[in-house]
């Protein structure tokens, strides 16, 4: 992994100014305070959301996965409102969710829904939704229309 670090910032233009969330300051923050020349790149929202679950640990929300599952809403609403309020231009990247098994462990079932309903919601309000597959770029919206599933399921 280190090796594949050193490669990709190696790899990136010596311009690009690059903030590792979950050491220097919120993604929230990055995203609302970014100037309006710059583009933000969210790479990805699966990766925030992993980072965002270990701060549930000390909350009353351990032993209670509905109060868990509201709090990773609340965060992901705090980033969507950010997204929202940006004067830079944002991409986000996220992980599909949902082409897998339905996940063994809470942990990881709460990680899924979590990300997928943070997806839907940031690509509800993107100017473009696009799906890469093996290098190949689908436009998602031209395929049909949204599926309203309040559950995440």
């Amino acid at each position: 992994m280190r090796a594949r670090i050193a490669r990709h910032r190696r790899d990136r233009p010596a311009s690009w100014r690059v903030v590792e969330t979950a050491h220097e300051r919120a993604l929230p923050d990055v995203v609302r305070d970014a100037p309006h020349d710059a583009c933000v790149v969210i790479d990805a929202l699966g990766t925030w959301i992993a980072s965002v679950m270990p701060q549930l640990r000390n909350d009353e929300a351990s032993e209670d996965a509905t109060r868990a599952a509201e709090l990773l809403d609340a965060h992901g609403a705090e980033l969507v409102a950010a997204i929202d309020a940006a004067k830079a231009d944002v991409i986000a990247v996220a992980e599909e969710t949902g082409w897998g098994i339905v996940p063994v462990s809470a942990a990881a079932r709460m990680f899924r829904d979590a990300l997928g309903r943070l997806t839907r919601t940031v690509a509800a309000r993107a100017e473009r939704v696009e799906l890469v597959v093996a290098g190949y770029a689908v436009d998602v919206r031209s395929l049909g229309t949204p599926v309203d599933d309040a559950d995440g399921d």
